[in-house]
């Protein structure tokens, strides 16, 4: 039975490619790290009126600002992933974990504007 060493693997995006999605999720990052801001801004202007309200909102405020920075380091780990070759699959296994932290943020982030939905229709 004869081996042949494994060819190189080509790169899974093309150039151009790689830049309009590493792009794309930079702007999604600023923009719910800006909605994080603000909705952690209002809610301190609500605390003297709506305290459960405003609780939920620092803690969803905070979540969303959370989510714009998993977004930034997954971003920051594809982009290592293509300048590195040889360390390539390393940064490429942080990145879906980063991943995975960001899809369970967002269940938090859902859970806590359901929560905030409830309050405010039963008040």
């Amino acid at each position: 039975m004869a081996s042949a060493a494994p060819s190189a693997s080509a790169p899974l995006l093309s150039d151009s490619q790689a830049q309009t999605l590493r792009y794309a999720a930079q702007v999604a990052a600023a923009a719910l790290l800006a909605l994080g801001g603000v909705k952690l801004g209002t809610s301190i202007l609500l605390l003297t009126t709506t305290t459960l309200l405003a609780l939920l909102g620092l803690v969803e405020g905070a979540a969303t600002a959370y989510l714009g920075l998993i977004l930034v380091k997954i971003v920051t780990d594809l982009r290592y992933a293509r300048a590195v070759p040889h360390l390539g699959n390393l940064h490429v296994k942080n990145a879906l974990d980063s991943w995975q932290d960001f899809c369970r943020t967002l269940i938090t982030v859902a859970v806590i504007v359901l929560l905030s939905a409830l309050v405010r229709y039963t008040l």
